[in-house]
Order: C-alpha cells, then structure tokens, then sequence
C-alpha cells in the first residue's frame, strides 16, 4: 500500500502549549472522491464506514524536523525520542510546551520565522519508513494585550 501524506495546517501559538492528535484510518481497497462523496474505485458504490482501518501505531517511532521555508534551517525537532510526539496505538500526538513556544523567535528574518514546514516520517518496527503528514506550522506571536 502507497502511503499518500495528509496535508496539514497547524498553528502554534506563542507562548501556548501545542498540543495536536492526529489519527489516520484507510480502506482495505482503492477509493476516491465522487460529486464530494467517498466511492469504492472499482465499483463506484459508497465506501462502508465498517471497512475502515485506523492506522496502528504499535511499536513505531516517529520524528519531524520544523524548517524555516526558505533557508531550510531546522527549527524544531519533535520525535518520539524526545517526547514532542507520543505515539498511543491509533494516535499520534505532536507535543511543544508553552515554555518551549515561547521561546520560538517570531519575525520575518531567519533565524526568526513567520511559519514552518515539516514532515512527519514515521518508522514500522521492520524498518520501513513512511511520510504520514506533510505540515505548515503558522507561528501566531504572542501579544499582550
């Protein structure tokens, strides 16, 4: 099966805990979108919602790399190495504590930054890595008011 990332916007707030559950789900067979309803690809008929499969999480790891868009410099890390994302069998859970966003430099000159770009590559326990999510991180800056 072909892995299609999911395309993804996710705010981080200065200054705010991040704090963003992802869970994906598939169908044991090919399906596309038709007068904006989910259809099997060799029937046509609608997809059954009990075919659907969560994705399971169970013994993988997982990393992404938060980058400035233009100069690709790495912002961030977040992985399962260092608990930036908690992996809990159907979930995956992307993790930055309010002490750590607030110290995210915001601003329009690297190293400062407007918004990030990552992918989240998980990795099975065979080895095989895989791109789940491909992210825009909007920077919203802290202000008080």
């Amino acid at each position: 099966m072909t892995i299609t990332p999911a395309i993804l916007n996710l705010p981080i707030i200065q200054g705010a805990t991040f704090d963003e559950a992802l869970e994906r789900s598939f169908f044991p067979y090919d399906t596309e979108w038709v007068c904006g309803q989910l259809v099997r690809a060799d029937t046509g008929a609608p997809v059954d919602e009990a075919d659907r499969v969560l994705e399971d999480y169970t013994g993988c790891s997982a990393e992404v790399q938060l980058r400035h868009p233009e100069t690709n410099a790495l912002i961030k890390t977040l992985s399962t190495a260092n608990s930036g994302i908690v992996l809990d069998a159907y979930t995956l859970r992307l993790l930055i504590s309010h002490t750590d966003t607030a110290a995210l430099v915001y601003g329009e000159t690297a190293p400062a930054w407007t918004y990030a770009v990552g992918h989240v590559e998980v990795t099975r326990a065979d080895g095989t890595r895989e791109r789940q999510y491909s992210i825009t991180f909007p920077l919203n800056p802290e202000l008080t008011v």
